[in-house]
């Protein structure tokens, strides 16, 4: 792996669009070729613009999973018009049947049309499903240690899936009622967590990227917190597009000093994506008693 930062730059060749790392070659894939020429209004980094790539094709991800969920909603809506209509159809006198059929004709007309629109976005969703694993297995295939893109090489490694010793909350108030201990009274009256704060943009995959900001947004929407009172590290999520939600990542964090070295130490890979896991798995190796590790 290399441990300095590389040159990187495009190359058009008879072949097609070339990414050049030092003294290494590599093709890079037609479709993904055609995606960054057409996202990327002047390719000349190739490090930003494959960042900038990703970013976008997540959020193209995340807009066309919404339009699937919504589909599938108006599908069954629909579905359920449709064998409405032909019930009533069987059961009206023949002076009804007419306008019925009309209805019918009308409900059948938009179920299709809502069933191809759905296998179109299911056609698109893979396509950019492809494009983005086509965009990582290119930043991991070049094995770089430093940089953006050895930043993102390491966080995309790690899975995004949310652990399974860390307990969810539904919001930090829920968190804070579940233990008294955690909470504190602030001055002005109200309860607050009794916490040290260890830094805002914490990132996971799952919850990015941030429709607020501009690609790429190297940032995520968690907040990492230590209780040194119950010896707990949690981290809170809080975003304009998600519900708030609080994970418990350690609970037997009973050493302040060592716990503070530790998450200090960690905070200049916040960036990195899923760097809310780095947080996640260091410290449940840390703290988490060994007959208790999953």
């Amino acid at each position: 792996m290399k441990a300095y930062r590389p040159e990187l730059s495009w190359q058009h060749a008879e072949s097609g669009l070339v990414l050049r790392s030092d003294d290494r070659r590599i093709d890079v894939p037609a479709a993904l070729a055609t995606h960054l020429a057409a996202a990327i209004d002047d390719p000349r980094d190739p490090a930003q613009d494959l960042l900038i790539a990703d970013d976008l094709l997540r959020r193209r991800a995340n807009s066309l999973r919404a339009c699937a969920r919504r589909l599938t909603s108006e599908i069954s809506t629909c579905g359920d018009r449709v064998s409405d209509l032909a019930r009533q159809g069987i059961e009206h006198r023949w002076r009804g049947r007419r306008n019925v059929r009309h209805q019918l004709a009308d409900a059948k007309a938009e179920f299709r049309r809502l069933l191809a629109e759905a296998e179109h976005t299911s056609d698109e969703l893979h396509r950019t499903s492809g494009l983005i694993d086509a965009v990582r297995r290119l930043v991991l295939d070049l094995d770089h240690d430093e940089g953006l893109l050895g930043e993102a090489a390491r966080g995309w490694r790690r899975p995004s899936t949310q652990p399974a010793w860390v307990t969810t909350f539904n919001s930090e108030e829920e968190f804070l009622a579940a233990d008294p201990r955690r909470a504190t009274r602030a001055v002005w009256g109200g309860t607050i967590a009794d916490a040290e704060y260890f830094g805002d943009g914490w990132r996971r995959d799952d919850d990015e990227p941030l429709p607020e900001l501009e690609p790429p947004a190297l940032t995520g929407p968690w907040q990492l917190n230590y209780l040194p009172r119950t010896g707990e590290i949690y981290a809170l999520r809080r975003c304009d597009h998600l519900p708030e939600q609080v994970w418990l990542l350690a609970d037997h964090a009973d050493d302040p000093s060592r716990t503070r070295s530790l998450l200090s130490s960690l905070g200049n890979r916040r960036r990195e994506p899923n760097s809310l896991l780095l947080v996640a798995t260091t410290m449940h190796a840390a703290f988490c008693p060994a007959s208790r590790r999953d």
